[in-house]
């Protein structure tokens, strides 16, 4: 009697920290799937993969990578406002050097009056070209990239490489305090029990 006294306890403990411990085990053993008398077995977190990538897939094609977003910034007024000045300085730059190294002729006849009129001129139209030949250019990106594919694979690569084993290397340690509670606890509920049954006896 005084044998299962003892040992009611400490099986209480065990199984308070076997569980935690089988617990462990299911979410992340065994990676792939494998079939014991007829049952599949498979981590949760491995057999769940798939659902996962869906989630991060459809969460960073619209969210992270969205075309029409980069669409509506790079063709914002205040981005090509601030492109300008740099166009300018190159128009500019054109008219005034390069124009007369390629053409000397042509720049004999050109005075910073004639320069200023055609610097105003490219301008007004670069302000028209640019948006209309950025929004051609996220066109062309929306036809021959197929965003959904390349964050599925990145994301694939990455929670096979790195993330799911990081957070598996990194559970365990947390998982090991709760198992020690919850053998603690196991054991004082078996306390309890063998106290009980003392007092029936």
């Amino acid at each position: 009697m005084t044998l299962t006294y003892i040992m009611v306890p400490l099986i209480n403990a065990f199984i308070g920290w076997i569980s935690i411990w089988l617990l462990h085990k299911c979410l992340f053993y065994p990676h792939t799937s494998k079939k014991i008398l007829g049952f599949t077995f498979q981590g949760i977190i491995w057999a769940k993969l798939p659902d996962i990538q869906k989630a991060l897939q459809d969460y960073a094609s619209s969210e992270i990578i969205n075309l029409e977003d980069i669409e509506q910034k790079i063709t914002n007024p205040k981005h090509m406002d601030a492109i300008m000045p740099m166009a300018e300085e190159q128009i500019d730059h054109f008219l005034r050097n390069k124009l007369k190294e390629v053409f000397p002729m042509i720049g004999m006849f050109i005075g910073d009056k004639t320069i200023d009129q055609l610097k105003e001129v490219f301008m007004a139209e670069l302000k028209i070209l640019f948006p209309a030949a950025l929004k051609m250019y996220v066109d062309g990106m929306k036809r021959n990239i197929n965003v959904t594919e390349m964050v599925n694979d990145k994301i694939t690569q990455t929670l096979v490489s790195k993330i799911i084993p990081a957070v598996e290397s990194n559970t365990w340690p947390s998982l090991r305090k709760i198992a020690l509670i919850t053998a603690f606890f196991g054991f004082c509920i078996g306390v309890v029990e063998v106290l009980t049954l003392v007092l029936i006896s």
